[in-house]
């Protein structure tokens, strides 16, 4: 990330509380060693973001609206079509498929690209 996706992405959540500028910078210098440290310290860094990540999806809003929607369920207000597991299936598969056609729609038109440059000798 450049320095001005850096302020972008930082500023709003840190600028009101330098603890929290603390803990990020200090966890920001933990991966950064374990990564200087070579491929024995990508594994531990890639666990460290990903533990991060995981711990962070509590205070978003989604996990709210997540929360919220389990709630209805077990108050039994919802039809079997809208309880959790089936609108969330149903909005990951929907998303991997577009991942996935994303992908095939990328590799194609890298694919066109590449061999329209081959037929012009370059």
């Amino acid at each position: 990330m450049d320095e001005v996706t850096w302020d972008i992405v930082l500023e709003p959540a840190l600028k009101d509380d330098s603890g929290l500028a603390e803990t990020h910078g200090r966890l920001l210098l933990y991966v950064k060693e374990a990564v200087e440290t070579g491929s024995e310290g990508a594994a531990p860094a890639i666990n460290t973001l990903m533990e991060g990540i995981h711990r962070m999806f509590l205070y978003t809003t989604a996990f709210e609206l997540a929360r919220r929607l389990w709630i209805l369920s077990l108050e039994g207000y919802l039809t079997p079509a809208n309880e959790p597991e089936p609108v969330i299936e149903k909005a990951l598969e929907a998303g991997w498929k577009e991942t996935v056609s994303g992908r095939r729609r990328r590799a194609a038109r890298d694919r066109k690209t590449k061999s329209a440059r081959g037929s012009h000798g370059e």
